[in-house]
């Protein structure tokens, strides 16, 4: 199994809250998830399994980049803890890789940045934790997770699989190298499962919101009209073409990311002789929703206008576009330059929005899945 993730600066959202900031679509994404981790809470307290008496109920986020857009659903998740045990001891761990922006996550979580009482107010009994590894690693020890969840973080790949030679994303990849991303895809997210599973305890759950491909075809920022990652390549093939890039650094560019189908996401949970099922790790509940672009849904409501559409719906991508572009630029080229690189891309696409707004948004499709440990 993998052992830890390579290529990482190709992974990593911008910092200092800026991806909070603009990520309401994301957001949106985890609040719905509320209802399956309460559920989740009732299943685990109810279970015979559960010993509360002599460890502490432990919840794990993994992915958290700095930690504001789960905070509403973690908060939730325990305040419902401690209503229905009061005087039980609960861990939030969360985890993300070295480069995640950790200081606005603590900064969050202690409500340094809006003022408002959070989870921790006047809580003693709840402990916050934070761990800088992959979740390709074993984070938590063996059977002492309770709840573990994650949301748009999984399609992560722990290694670049191969380049792809006309486009930025694999979902535009030809025949040959999405096999290559499949085959990587398909042992990460198996060893994923059963890191999971190692780490939760009898009766525990995963409550995961997964990019995935539907059976339309769908895909974030695919779901009719523009085609997001299409409009990258087209942007980062016309800087090349322009002289801007050069064709090595074209090239060199793709995002270490694949979307998984319904039926390969699901497969592991379901399949009794894949090892994820062995471990006792089972599908207990799955379905696909799509949160409609939350900017898209203003501008078309009369809230924003053009230019505040255009802008708002670049930088909701732009948080976790840009270290893929600047990855692909050549390491002799000073940080200025990258910068100025990478500031016309995100300006040229802004103008191609501003231009002809129709069609473009954001709409993230989800598969929502809820996972329970057996034994």
């Amino acid at each position: 199994m993998t052992e830890q993730i390579t290529g990482q600066k190709n992974i990593a959202m911008l910092g200092d809250g800026f991806y909070s900031r603009v990520s309401l679509g994301p957001k949106a994404v985890i609040d719905n998830c509320r209802q399956l981790m309460a559920d989740a809470v009732n299943d685990i307290l109810q279970s015979p399994d559960v010993d509360l008496t002599t460890q502490p109920f432990t919840i794990a986020d993994f992915g958290a980049a700095d930690g504001g857009t789960s905070l509403d659903l973690i908060g939730n998740t325990v305040n419902q803890i401690r209503t229905l045990k009061p005087d039980t001891s609960i861990n939030v761990v969360y985890t993300d890789l070295p480069g995640a922006d950790f200081g606005t996550l603590f900064r969050h979580v202690d409500n340094q940045i809006d003022g408002k009482p959070g989870y921790l107010h006047n809580d003693e009994k709840t402990h916050v934790f934070c761990s800088g590894l992959s979740f390709y690693r074993a984070i938590l020890p063996a059977g002492t997770l309770h709840l573990g969840f994650s949301a748009s973080a999984m399609h992560y790949l722990s290694s670049m699989p191969a380049t792809i030679n006309d486009h930025v994303h694999a979902v535009f990849a030809s025949q040959y190298e999405q096999a290559e991303y499949r085959a990587v895809a398909r042992e990460d997210w198996q060893t994923i499962l059963l890191r999971r599973s190692q780490e939760l305890a009898s009766g525990g759950r995963l409550v995961m919101a997964n990019f995935c491909v539907d059976d339309n075809g769908y895909y974030l920022g695919n779901t009719g009209g523009e085609n997001m990652f299409d409009n990258y390549n087209i942007l980062w093939s016309g800087m090349r073409d322009n002289g801007i890039i050069s064709d090595g650094e074209y090239r060199n560019t793709a995002f270490q990311q694949y979307y998984k189908t319904v039926e390969e996401s699901l497969a592991p949970l379901k399949d009794p002789k894949n090892p994820v099922y062995q471990s006792g790790l089972t599908l207990d509940s799955a379905h696909t929703e799509i949160v409609a672009c939350p900017f898209r849904t203003s501008f078309e409501q009369g809230q924003l206008n053009r230019e505040q559409f255009s802008r708002q719906f670049v930088d909701t991508h732009r948080s976790w576009t840009e270290t893929t572009f600047r990855a692909g630029l050549d390491d002799t080229r000073t940080e200025a330059e990258k910068q100025a690189i990478l500031d016309q891309l995100y300006h040229r696409f802004q103008q191609l929005v501003y231009a002809s707004p129709e069609g473009h948004g954001k709409d993230l499709l989800h598969l929502y899945l809820v996972a329970k440990k057996e034994r």
